[in-house]
């Protein structure tokens, strides 16, 4: 909506999102965020056509592992990661009271599964296996 105006017929779907912090305090707590959206126009058509991405395929492949265990977040906010290291981008945060699933534990970092890592510092997080 734009005003009382519709932008388009159809309906949109989000197909991207990211987070870029600008201000965190000595404490962790975050002061400013930008939150950037990505869009596209769903259009919905008469025939039903059965899609697969690769992002249901990663969910896939990730559903098969077994799990290693689940953390639990022990501080304000970490950072999730698209690779075990500082170096990788950051896709998002995980909070304070949070558990994850962990598949497997790579260069001292948590596999999530999907392509995501968060650090395996017991500063950062508590591992309980099963």
């Amino acid at each position: 909506m734009l005003g009382q105006k519709p932008l388009a017929p159809n309906k949109f779907v989000i197909v991207d999102t990211s987070v870029d912090l600008k201000n965190i305090d000595q404490k962790g707590n975050i002061l400013s965020a930008e939150v950037t959206l990505s869009l596209k126009e769903y259009v919905e058509s008469k025939s039903t056509v059965k899609k697969t991405t690769t992002n249901t395929q990663k969910k896939a492949a990730t559903s098969n592992k077994k799990s290693l265990g689940t953390i639990t977040i022990t501080v304000k906010s970490v950072h999730i990661r698209n690779g075990p290291g500082v170096n990788n981008k950051v896709l998002g945060y995980a909070t304070n009271g949070q558990k994850l699933t962990v598949y497997e534990v790579k260069n001292g970092w948590y596999s999530l599964g999907g392509g995501k890592y968060i650090t395996a510092s017991s500063s950062y997080s508590t591992l309980k296996k099963g």
